[in-house]
């Protein structure tokens, strides 16, 4: 069955019932009737125009477009988030979020290395295996070193996300080992999957 003829018989039904329930009838039409005028005034108060948009005092972004002067409550929050993420894809996310009546707060989200990997230089890798670009020659003694990734075969990459499954591997039994209580006032130094079936990990500089 076609648009036009299953819009007709919705219009004949819808209808049929006003004629039979008009106090019903009424009565949506006047709920509808003021969420219209009151959607309107939403739309056109000027008590809702952005006059403040709060941005961290550290923060590299930047808004792309002028807000000032937008409504607040029909800014589009999903697409201005997006479009800054893109300014920074080493973020884990920025927040963008409304504070009623008329300002916009921008929180950006910093990624947290959990451990390092070794791509030219050492680079830290967060729990989702984002390999963050920043890089060191020598590696950074706060953070634990995943290692068992040969060179030019691995598919790691700098700046993004990475499904390796070595690195999987490791990132998990690293979050295993941290979770246990075992290790206590040794510190783990060195996760090694360079052969998945017999991973290897050292404490505090030794196997």
């Amino acid at each position: 069955m076609g648009i036009v003829p299953r819009l007709g018989r919705a219009c004949w039904a819808a209808g049929r019932w006003a004629l039979r329930h008009p106090g019903s009838f009424l009565l949506v039409a006047g709920l509808s009737a003021g969420v219209w005028r009151l959607w309107g005034f939403v739309q056109r108060a000027e008590v809702f125009r952005i006059t403040q948009v709060e941005l961290p005092a550290d923060s590299s972004l930047h808004v792309p477009r002028p807000l000032i002067g937008e409504n607040l409550l029909m800014l589009d929050l999903g697409a201005l988030a997006e479009e800054l993420k893109r300014q920074q894809p080493g973020l884990k996310e920025v927040r963008v979020v409304r504070r009623l009546p008329d300002t916009l707060m921008i929180e950006p989200i910093p990624r947290v290395p959990v451990a390092q990997v070794r791509i030219g230089q050492w680079h830290p890798v967060d729990a989702d295996g984002f390999i963050l670009p920043e890089g060191s020659v020598e590696p950074a003694e706060t953070l634990v070193r995943l290692a068992g990734f040969e060179r030019g075969r691995s598919a790691l990459g700098v700046g993004k996300g990475n499904d390796d499954d070595r690195l999987r591997l490791a990132l998990r039994v690293l979050a295993a080992l941290q979770r246990t209580g075992s290790l206590m006032a040794r510190r783990l130094t060195e996760v090694d999957v360079s052969d998945p079936q017999l991973i290897r990990f050292f404490i505090d500089g030794g196997a």
